[in-house]
C-alpha cells in the first residue's frame, strides 16, 4: 500500500512540475512566437512532418537547430515518453511541456523569414488538401439560370386512414 502512495506522490509532484515549467515557458514566449506556435498547431500532422522534413533541409539553418523538429517528431511519435502517456493528465503535458520548449529553441535561432517562408507553403498546402477533399458543389437547377422560374409546388390529397374521401367539409 506504501508503494502505491509513493507512486501517486510521485505523479502528482510531476504534475506540479511539469505544469509549472509549462506555464513558465508559455510566460516567456512572445505574442508573435504564440501566433507561430497556433499556426503550426493547427497544421494536419501529415503537414507538421513535412514541415519539419523541410526545416531539416533547409541549409539557412544550422545544422543544431535543424535536428529540433525531427526529434519532436520523433519523440512525440515514440510510445517511449519521459512520462508515459497512458498517464491520464502528466502524458500529455510532458509532450506539451517538450513541443514547447523544442518550438521555442526554434523560434529563438531561426530567423522570422525562414520559419515563416516554411510554415507560410505548408498551410498553403494544408488549405488545397481541405479543397480537394471536400465535393464540388453542383449548382442547383434554379441557380444554373435566372430566366427558368421556380418549379411548381404539387398538391396531393391524402386518403385518411379511417377509409373517408379526405375532403373536408
Amino acid at each position: 500500500m506504501t508503494f502505491l502512495l509513493y507512486v501517486l506522490l510521485g505523479v502528482l509532484i510531476a504534475i506540479l512540475v511539469i505544469g509549472l515549467a509549462a506555464w513558465l515557458f508559455w510566460r516567456h514566449i512572445t505574442r508573435e512566437e504564440r501566433r507561430v506556435i497556433k499556426r503550426i498547431y493547427a497544421l494536419p500532422m501529415r503537414r507538421k512532418i513535412g514541415l519539419a522534413g523541410s526545416l531539416w533541409r533547409d541549409d539557412r539553418i544550422p545544422l543544431g537547430i535543424r535536428l529540433i523538429p525531427p526529434l519532436l517528431v520523433l519523440y512525440l511519435a515514440m510510445p517511449l515518453d519521459l512520462i508515459p502517456d497512458f498517464i491520464p493528465v502528466v502524458g500529455q503535458l510532458d509532450d506539451v511541456l517538450v513541443v514547447l520548449v523544442g518550438v521555442s529553441l526554434l523560434l529563438r535561432f531561426v530567423g522570422r523569414d525562414v520559419l515563416e517562408e516554411h510554415i507560410s507553403a505548408f498551410e498553403l498546402l494544408a488549405a488545397e488538401d481541405r479543397s480537394a477533399s471536400q465535393p464540388a458543389r453542383t449548382p442547383e437547377p434554379a441557380e444554373a439560370s435566372s430566366n427558368v422560374p421556380p418549379p411548381a409546388r404539387v398538391f396531393r390529397l391524402r386518403r385518411p386512414r379511417d377509409g373517408g374521401s379526405g375532403l373536408r367539409h
